[in-house]
């Protein structure tokens, strides 16, 4: 009989350095052991400038369908892909036309934007999904969500343009993009508004070329010996990732220390300047493998259950997908309807969501199956059509899964009788939250009639 080790549980070793563990058989209470579903999981997959149906939407039914170009790398887990057609999101363009800023703020939220004087004005005029579901299933662990990315751009004086998570109107929730100040704040006792509160540790450490686990190998194997040998195979599986996503921001430090400042802080001017415009072209995909490694090692330490993911910015950002090929913007190549190069574009997020998908799957989950199965990951967008700015027809898809909680392997069309994006977003908000709520809020109701149907 294995004594029970408490959830929060971390293995410290000196100068305060602290280690999260994975979710463990031994965290649960051994009478609910054989009964308990593991923890629900959430992602939000944000990638802009709207999307070309001529490269997006599946062809065939609900259960016999072709992925379209964009989604080939995605092939492997169609089984675990629902794709939607025919859903709007009329929340963004309410109260006047919304283009990028009010579409944006409305397709994760549900609810029609506020502050409409100019586009720079336009604010979220309720939570965004992830924020609702961490509400409800974020204080269970010790980060009640987590916002990163990559942003090698500016916000064109507009902070709404590189944020997909916000709780209001004044509480837009910037992204830890930085790869040492994400990892010192998800694995180092990271303190509050992404500032970590042992930067000097993490300084002093980088410096010495030491890694932190050999700190608290001690620890580690004491703690081997007080679980059974699945915990033992999760722990072995869970320090193994850290260790190669310590090594991987060891290595790309020399890159980004002269581009970025080394500890910036968590506002809004840290992702607003020109410092991260030197790191395009074939340092962005580097960059990003770092942060998605930590998005899912966090999850996988049940250090949180919400993760918002963006990419670039919504609308701005002067990025060029240089190891594309491409010597024009991703927002040039939206407006111009580069249908080559858009294709190019979706179909590389699609590889990188599938990286993210298989390392999910290396996870065996608490009660059976892997990670993927218990994480659902939301892919959205501001723009339905990036060339005019338009906020219709929204694109979802929906990928991994929801402990069994909805059925993946799907294509729903609705285009014969379309449905609001406010519909979706709560479906998928009583899924991972076990609500049976009505709608996402006062100002949603006007889209929300009810959940998406057949959802």
């Amino acid at each position: 009989m294995f004594k029970r080790i408490s959830r929060r549980a971390v293995i410290r070793g000196a100068g305060g350095l602290a280690i999260g563990l994975p979710f463990l058989e031994a965290m649960r209470p051994s009478r609910a052991r054989a009964a308990d579903a593991s923890p629900k999981r959430f992602i939000t997959w944000f990638s802009g400038n709207g999307q070309m149906p001529a490269y997006w939407y599946p062809t065939g039914t609900e259960t016999n369908f072709t992925l379209n170009t964009a989604h080939a790398p995605l092939e492997p887990y169609k089984s675990k892909l629902i794709l939607f057609k025919g859903v709007l999101n009329d929340a963004g363009k309410d109260p006047v036309y919304g283009g990028h800023q009010g579409s944006h703020a409305a397709m994760i939220s549900g609810v029609p934007f506020v502050h409409p004087q100019s586009f720079g004005t336009m604010r979220p005029g309720g939570p965004s999904l992830d924020q609702l579901v961490a509400d409800k299933i974020g204080g269970a662990t010790k980060i009640k969500s987590v916002q990163t990315g990559v942003n090698p751009g500016h916000d064109g004086g507009d902070p709404l343009q590189v944020l997909s998570s916000w709780r209001s109107d004044t509480q837009l929730l910037p992204q830890i993009a930085e790869p040492t100040a994400l990892f010192d704040y998800v694995f180092m006792n990271g303190g509050p508004a992404g500032v970590p509160q042992n930067s000097m540790a993490a300084d002093n450490l980088r410096k010495r070329r030491k890694s932190i686990l050999d700190i608290v190998a001690g620890r580690f194997k004491t703690l081997e010996a007080r679980v059974g040998t699945d915990d033992k195979a999760r722990l072995d599986n869970h320090m193994t990732a850290i260790r190669e996503v310590e090594n991987q921001v060891l290595a790309l430090q020399p890159q980004v220390t002269c581009m970025v400042p080394p500890r910036p802080a968590d506002t809004f001017n840290a992702l607003a300047g020109t410092s991260f415009t030197a790191l395009t072209g074939a340092n962005l995909p580097a960059w990003a493998k770092v942060n998605m490694d930590m998005m899912v090692l966090a999850l996988a330490c049940d250090l949180t259950r919400v993760a918002s993911w963006m990419w670039v910015a919504m609308g701005t950002g002067p990025v060029t997908f240089s190891w594309l090929g491409h010597t024009n913007t991703h927002h040039n190549l939206a407006h111009a309807n580069a249908l080559k190069e858009m294709t190019e574009i979706n179909t590389w997020f699609s590889t990188q969501l599938a990286y993210v998908m298989s390392s999910l799957d290396k996870y065996p989950d608490v009660a059976g199956g892997t990670m993927l199965d218990n994480t659902l990951i939301l892919w959205w967008n501001e723009l339905g059509n990036g060339s005019a700015h338009l906020a219709n027809p929204a694109p979802f898809v929906l990928a991994g899964g929801a402990g069994g909680a909805i059925k993946m392997g799907r294509f729903l069309d609705y285009t014969s009788a379309p449905i609001q994006n406010t519909q979706l977003l709560l479906s998928v908000y009583n899924v991972l939250t076990g609500a049976n709520a009505t709608d996402l809020g006062p100002t949603s109701v006007k889209y929300c009639p009810a959940p998406a149907p057949g959802l």
